[in-house]
Order: structure tokens, then sequence, then C-alpha cells
């Protein structure tokens, strides 16, 4: 995405970004609302420690990768292709996630997850905001002092890029992964793990591409990142 935006759309399609940069306020209200929601939720029948919010991060030598595809610049009536199967490296992943599992059998647990994730592209500096909101089904071993599981999960996406404005769009996105939880009580425990994660969406946005002439920008972005979470169960 590097070269694609910083050089062709700069340069060679002379495409600047507008104005703002309220998406990840934005984003970052609607997990923590999703997470407060799940956390009043009374519980039911529900798998052992239901309730959990997570901060998720990325880890060295683990790498984040955006990668850009047809790339697409209307105006005036006319299309303009831009260079695109481009990709950069996005660094400082961070984020929450909550979910609240439903026990489908003993240790299976099925629920909604909710996460909200940001993170910089490492040539742009364009900030990418995604909000997931999924399904996640999890199997909790049942062994002595621990607590291994594995999980995955898809959903919803909604993603952005914000570079002075934002492109935005709706898609999907998938995990896969594993961790271990440590008891603290009867009630709490704490939770490691890792998880494969892959977003992908149609963006589009106004942007200016000179003169005061206003275009349409639209790109398939796909993200894909290795993730290291923390958290406690309920």
């Amino acid at each position: 995405m590097a070269s694609m935006l910083s050089s062709e759309l700069r340069d060679d399609s002379e495409v600047q970004w507008s104005s703002s940069k309220n998406g990840a306020r934005r984003g970052l209200g609607l997990a923590l609302f999703a997470g407060a929601t799940i956390l009043a939720t009374p519980l039911t029948a529900s798998a052992q420690h239901p309730i959990g919010i997570e901060l998720v991060t990325q880890l060295p030598p683990f790498d984040g990768e955006a990668e850009w595809d047809d790339v697409e610049v209307s105006y005036n009536g006319n299309t303009y292709d831009v260079r695109g199967d481009d990709d950069e490296d996005i660094e400082d992943n961070f984020g929450i996630a909550g979910y609240y599992l439903f026990e489908l059998s003993p240790g299976l647990g099925l629920g909604p997850r909710g996460m909200f994730l940001g993170g910089e592209g490492d040539d742009s500096n364009i900030d990418y905001n995604t909000f997931d909101a999924g399904v996640m089904l999890r199997y909790t071993f049942d062994t002595p002092k621990v607590l291994p599981f594995v999980q995955g999960g898809l959903g919803l996406t909604f993603a952005e890029a914000d570079h002075h404005d934002n492109i935005n769009g709706l898609g999907w996105h998938l995990s896969a992964g594993g961790g271990c939880g440590f008891p603290v009580s009867d009630r709490v425990a704490l939770f490691a793990g890792m998880i494969f994660h892959r977003q992908a969406a149609r963006l589009k946005g106004d942007v200016d591409v000179g003169g005061g002439v206003n275009g349409d920008l639209e790109a398939d972005v796909v993200l894909t990142r290795v993730l290291t979470t923390f958290g406690v169960g309920f």
C-alpha cells in the first residue's frame, strides 16, 4: 500500500485524502458498547467462563499485512485504474474484544464475539481501523489445573483506511487459533492465546483528485494478522 497510495495516488493520480480523523474513536466506542452489552447479559445456559474480555495485540516476530487490489478512481465520467496488487506491513496493532458463550455440550461453547482492532501502515502511515461482529466456537479441554482451548470464528467486518480522511466499507472476517486459561478462582480465569485473523472488504470513499475536483475511490483490501490475546473470563 505504501507505493500505491503514497506514490501512485499522490504522484501519478494526484489523489489526496480529504479531512477529519474520527474513525478510531467511533470504532472503539462501538466495541466498548458491545462489551458492555455482553457483560450486562444474564448468565443462563452457558459454557465454563462464558463471558470474556480480551486485549488484542501483535507481538514479534509476526507482521500484519495489508493487501490492496483492484484500485479505481472515478471522476468526470471516467474511471482510472491505479496500480493494485500492492501491500505493506501493519504496525502497532492493538484492540479490545469481548464475547459471550452458550454451552452446546461439556467444554463446547458458541456465541457472539465483537472486536475493535487498529493498526498503522508501515510505509503509508495509513490507520487501518476495523470492527468485527460475528460468532465464535470454542472447545475447552477438561484438565486438572489449566484450561487449554481451540477456537474459530467468522462474521462481518466494518473496515476503514484513514489517512487525512478515510475510505470504508463492509466485508467479512475469519479467525482460528488456541491458547490456555489459568483459573484463579472457581469463577474467574486468566487467558492467553494466539489467533490467525483475516479480514477483507471493498472500501469506497470520496477523494480530491486535484484542482478542486472530487472523485470516487474503490479498492479491495485484505488485512491479515497473527494476533496475541490476553484476557479474563468469568
